[in-house]
């Protein structure tokens, strides 16, 4: 099912104005054919700021007030389909329920929650995907309204620093551009992440895993999930966060730190301490800053670490997955928000 996924948002994101030059941006003037310019009014100064944080949150929002009523459309649409799959998924799942009862078998085990929680159970990883289907929408509609403020911004002398902008689907191109492996910035992190991957699976199990081989399934999700994260957090942190700071701050060094902390913050819900995050990011950082700010050989370093990462992973799994534990009684008597259970 999640291959089916994949192909969709593909077909979806190849065909959809985010991609190619639509009839809305090939009317523009020669002097405004950068994929990002204004359908109009392109001397007034757009929001870098306001405007791309609620179109991170309300994909669409940021080309709608523009006038970009394609691409807004494309990205209001892919947020509310990846957010209805993820709720009709977990409603079909009953993984409320579910999480229930790995509360209540890591509670019998003296386990934490995500040490008895089944990693590769396919109704989770298609919540997953939807709600980063969402999330992916955001950052592409953040980073697109940034850039759409970029043009116009400059002709009032900032952002000078910035080149052309990437479009989406050059981000989503740099993730299979292998010409990258023959830079010892894209190889040296990445053997590094390999080593790291090495040395855990060389490690025995803990006592709640065991080994658990990486099947087509397991191949499918990383790669839709990788390549997802890969591109849009890149365009997210480096294409528009590090800009921003770059700008106010006036300094690389600085924005590049700045960016690299609020990076590792945002992976604070999935780890305890992301050191690991806060130095890629900072590389990532920096290189991008080296590169003349242009994302692709982040976007590719990115997306093989979570490969990488995933893969690793995907080793193992509890193997308290499917302990079964007590029942629980069903309510013989239900009215909000009281429960009598005999």
């Amino acid at each position: 099912m999640v291959k089916y996924i994949s192909a969709l948002l593909a077909a979806a994101m190849a065909s959809s104005p985010l991609f190619a030059v639509g009839k809305e941006k090939a009317r523009r003037s020669d002097a405004d054919q950068d994929w990002f310019a204004p359908p109009s009014e392109p001397n007034e100064p757009r929001s870098d700021l306001f405007v791309p944080a609620v179109s991170f949150i309300l994909p669409g929002f940021g080309q709608f007030i523009n006038g970009e009523y394609q691409s807004g459309a494309v990205y209001a649409g892919l947020a509310i389909a990846g957010m209805r799959y993820a709720g009709e998924t977990t409603r079909a799942n009953n993984l409320e329920y579910a999480k229930f009862v790995a509360e209540q078998r890591a509670k019998a085990y003296g386990l934490k929650l995500e040490e008895v929680q089944d990693q590769k159970d396919i109704a989770a990883r298609k919540v997953m995907l939807g709600g980063l289907v969402y999330q992916g929408a955001g950052g592409f509609s953040a980073y697109q309204a940034f850039r759409l403020s970029v043009s116009t911004r400059k002709r009032a002398g900032e952002y000078e620093f910035l080149g052309r902008g990437e479009t989406p689907m050059e981000l989503f191109k740099s993730t299979l551009e292998f010409k990258y492996l023959t830079r010892k910035t894209t190889w040296i992190p990445l053997l590094i992440g390999g080593a790291i991957a090495g040395l855990r699976l060389s490690t025995p199990p803990a006592t709640y895993n065991e080994r658990s081989p990486f099947t087509s399934a397991d191949a499918l999700f990383t790669s839709a999930f990788s390549a997802n994260a890969g591109t849009h957090e890149e365009a997210m942190f480096r294409g528009w966060l590090m800009p921003v700071l770059r700008e106010y701050t006036g300094s690389d060094m600085w924005s590049n730190i700045g960016q690299g902390v609020l990076f590792a913050a945002a992976h604070l819900g999935t780890v305890s301490t992301p050191l690991p995050q806060l130095l890629l990011g900072l590389h990532l950082g920096n290189l991008t800053q080296d590169n003349g700010w242009e994302m692709g050989e982040a976007v590719f370093i990115h997306t093989w670490w979570d490969i990488i990462a995933f893969w690793t992973q995907f080793q193992y799994n509890s193997k308290y997955a499917k302990s079964p534990v007590a029942p629980v009684v069903p309510a013989v008597l239900w009215l909000p928000p009281l429960e009598w259970v005999f």
